[in-house]
């Protein structure tokens, strides 16, 4: 129960803190500020220094209270800041600075690294065709395939696939975020990963 009134308590003083920082920043005077800050901070160790479950709630419910008509009051009043000539002037030609324009991503560049690239999505496509320009096999006997479109897909399934240089392969979006790979006029398919 201690661990857990030292855990509101902490979060009640965060708020109550940038709430106290909201309305105590109207002070001009920074020893009237300070004092501001202090006399929030003894509210809350009040608060919790009380032993009675029941007053040490009603005491933190009022200073939430207090909180919301210290904020309520910050957001109605409108407050503009004093900004330098120079700043304004760097202000005005970031505004007047062109926005960049995006550019389109190329939809099969990008398949099969959807998980990485969440940013740059592009138009869904279910499968790509390419041929195989390099392969190369680990210890485990699973091959890399490297494609004329600079794309690398690993194996991950354990089993034979017969695949060769100069072959057409079919890449195709599979359950759960995977690939399957076939040769183009054959059935059969394994399970790969793009690298």
């Amino acid at each position: 129960m201690r661990r857990t009134t030292t855990t509101i308590a902490a979060l009640l003083f965060s708020s109550a803190a940038f709430a106290s920082t909201a309305g105590c920043q109207a002070d001009a005077d920074p020893s009237s500020r300070l004092a501001c800050y202090d006399s929030m901070a003894s509210t809350i160790d009040e608060c919790q220094s009380k032993t009675d479950k029941l007053d040490r709630l009603v005491c933190f419910d009022n200073i939430s209270e207090a909180i919301k008509t210290v904020l309520g009051a910050n957001k109605s009043s409108t407050v503009t800041p004093a900004v330098p000539a120079a700043a304004a002037a760097t202000t005005a030609a970031v505004v007047a600075a062109p926005t960049p324009v995006a550019t389109p991503v190329d939809p099969v560049g990008l398949f099969g690294h959807e998980n990485k690239k969440k940013e740059e999505q592009a138009e869904a496509i279910d499968s790509i065709s390419a041929t195989v320009t390099s392969i190369s096999t680990d210890p485990y006997g699973k091959f890399t395939l490297t494609l004329d479109n600079s794309q690398r897909w690993r194996q991950t399934e354990s089993g034979r696939f017969k695949v060769g240089n100069g072959d057409t392969v079919i890449i195709s979006r599979a359950s759960f975020g995977s690939f399957l790979l076939k040769r183009a006029g054959s059935n059969k398919q394994i399970r790969v990963k793009r690298q």
